[in-house]
């Protein structure tokens, strides 16, 4: 099982935006001097859906975005990688106070679940892992509940997904692509874990309705995660 984190397991709350979209504009502006904004990627909705849309999207490929819209060779920010991500990083814990998230429907009595029937969890999330665990501890989400997972350190949600089922394999032994779950709220996150080969549950507590994300061919939709017993269903084991 592996699980985004914005909009599946945790919601921002609106005070929470800033501090979200402004880490990436400050790390680019640091790292390369530019003038940066994150309204350079607005596309026709304000989710950002249209010619770069933000749901699916890794801190990488955000930040590598926002670089080029800055006049910043591909190789140039590549090469600056780990800069933006400590840049990132260092925005985001001095701003924490100023974040505020809550759980999605039905996370930790799933999670909870799947720890004490011993199903494995892991993170394929676009955060960095830094950050990714600062919002599962602000929510009330128990890091121990996942045992492997992948970061927005790679460039596209196939990535990070491949990233974490190696992960999981490293850590526990023989794992078939065709027997992973990814769940995840946005047309992205369905197309990326269908490009890695996985089970893709898509859950509409995002930017996206369940007419969208249907559109996309989810393996399983969901409203959102608090049918734990048709979920545990899906993935093989009876509540």
């Amino acid at each position: 099982m592996l699980f985004d984190i914005d909009e599946v397991l945790l919601k921002r709350s609106g005070k929470g935006t800033p501090v979200i979209h402004n880490r990436f504009s400050f790390a680019v502006n640091k790292v390369f001097g530019v003038n940066a904004s994150m309204s350079m990627l607005a596309g026709p909705r304000k989710t950002g859906i249209g010619k770069f849309s933000l749901p699916g999207r890794t801190d990488t490929a955000i930040m590598l975005e926002l670089a080029r819209l800055g006049g910043i060779p591909e190789g140039a920010a590549m090469n600056r990688l780990r800069s933006l991500w400590r840049e990132e990083l260092g925005y985001f814990k001095r701003n924490f106070s100023k974040y505020d998230c809550n759980l999605c429907p039905g996370v930790l009595p799933l999670l909870k679940k799947l720890a004490d029937e011993n199903y494995p969890a892991g993170l394929a999330t676009g955060n960095i892992r830094g950050i990714a665990f600062m919002k599962l501890k602000k929510a009330g989400i128990k890091p121990s509940y996942f045992r492997f997972g992948a970061f927005g350190t790679e460039s596209s949600r196939s990535r990070v997904i491949r990233s974490a089922i190696k992960d999981a394999r490293d850590k526990l032994g023989s794992i078939k692509d065709k027997d992973v779950f990814y769940f995840g709220d946005s047309p992205l996150d369905v197309r990326g874990g269908k490009a890695a080969g996985v089970k893709v549950v898509a859950v509409a507590s995002g930017f996206n309705s369940m007419s969208e994300l249907s559109r996309e061919k989810p393996d399983y939709l969901f409203p959102n995660l608090k049918d734990t017993e048709k979920i545990m269903k899906i993935i093989g084991r009876r509540s």
